[in-house]
């Protein structure tokens, strides 16, 4: 699947985000997760943890209720809160963090 020029592998628990991350290997992992953030940030870690990932595979936490709408902020090693006011903000705060991955590269 395709998304704003993404490659995109779309999962509804954590079980099945790590399982697809074992298999496909993303750049970034995305995740929309309600309850606190210490939930949503562990969850995230045992994500990329249990796919096997490297720990600088950024996870973007978005949608947190605890920073201000527009802001983001670095939760830990490549984890990141966001609550965008827009997609224009999301979407440029993954093409910062994917750009750094391909110069990496």
């Amino acid at each position: 699947m395709r998304a704003d020029g993404y490659r995109v592998q779309p999962a509804r628990s954590e079980e099945d985000a790590v399982e697809r991350g074992r298999w496909h290997a993303p750049d970034l992992i995305l995740v929309s997760l309600a309850g606190p953030d210490e939930v949503a940030i562990a969850s995230a870690r045992r994500i990329r943890s249990g796919a096997g990932l490297d720990d600088e595979v950024p996870v973007v936490i978005f949608g947190v209720q605890t920073i201000d709408e527009g802001a983001e902020v670095a939760a830990g090693t490549s984890v990141y809160l966001s609550r965008p006011d827009n997609f224009d903000q999301l979407r440029g705060l993954l093409d910062r963090l994917l750009d750094g991955i391909a110069r990496r590269a």
